[in-house]
Order: C-alpha cells, then sequence, then structure tokens
C-alpha cells in the first residue's frame, strides 16, 4: 500500500511539473514586442509611415529605436533610417508616425527591420528585444525582419 501512495504521489508531482513547465514556455511565447506597419501616406515632406506597436514583453521598454532599410521598386536599398520610438510601457499600445523625406511612398516595395538600436529597460537589451520581435503589416508594402 505505501508503494502505491508513491506512485501517485510521484505521478502527481510529474504532472504539476509538466504543467508548470509548459505555461513557462507559453508565457515566454507570449512575450512579444509586436510592430505594424499600418499605413503609408503623402505627407508634405515625402511619406508618412505609421506604426502601431505593442509591448506583451513583461518589462516597460524605457527607450526604443530600431534601424530600418527602404527598398525601392526594384529591390535595392534606397535609405537605411533610425526610427527613434521612445518609451513603451508593458501591455501599452502606441502609434508612431515618421515622415521620411524626400520618398514617394509608391516607390517603396519593401521595409525591413535591419535591427533594434536601442532597447532599455529592467532586464532588457537590444538583442532580447529583437528575440521578442514580431512584425505584421496592413500595407501592401512588404514589412518583416
Amino acid at each position: 500500500m505505501y508503494t502505491s501512495y508513491r506512485s501517485i504521489l510521484f505521478l502527481l508531482l510529474s504532472i504539476c511539473i509538466s504543467y508548470s513547465a509548459a505555461s513557462l514556455v507559453q508565457a515566454a511565447e507570449n512575450e512579444n514586442l509586436h510592430v505594424q506597419l499600418n499605413n503609408l501616406q503623402k505627407s508634405t515632406a515625402g511619406c508618412r509611415l505609421s506604426f502601431v506597436m505593442k509591448n506583451d514583453m513583461q518589462p516597460d521598454i524605457d527607450e526604443l529605436s530600431f534601424e530600418i532599410v527602404l527598398f525601392d521598386l526594384n529591390s535595392k536599398v534606397s535609405r537605411i533610417l533610425t526610427l527613434k520610438t521612445g518609451a513603451l510601457p508593458h501591455k501599452k499600445t502606441r502609434v508612431k508616425r515618421f515622415d521620411i523625406r524626400n520618398s514617394q511612398c509608391t516607390d517603396i516595395s519593401r521595409i525591413l527591420i535591419n535591427s533594434i538600436q536601442t532597447c532599455k529597460g529592467n532586464e532588457l537589451s537590444p538583442p532580447v528585444c529583437l528575440k521578442a520581435l514580431t512584425t505584421s503589416t496592413l500595407t501592401k508594402t512588404k514589412f518583416g525582419i
């Protein structure tokens, strides 16, 4: 009988450990930094890029900037820019717009996030934020990492 209790206890302990490990993996997978290319529109300066960003990572992001590459209609690099987005608190969604001077929106075929230049916050660094980065677009322009 003692062996039965021990077997049951071992089984319950194994289930609890498996459940805890699965929960940790799922929590880590949900800790993303989402960047959506929401719109490109003509502006007086050139082309205005609108991004919707959401920080699902645990800590607040105190400062964030990333390097983007713009490609022309022939898939050639036309510009490399650093966009400073500022702070992005945990679970906060924020819209940021950037005017790209002397650039026509219709001439941009693709936008690449080349790197995270700055990612400051509690235990954050550019590699941590890059690993958590996910992208999407609501435009016809290709957008990604």
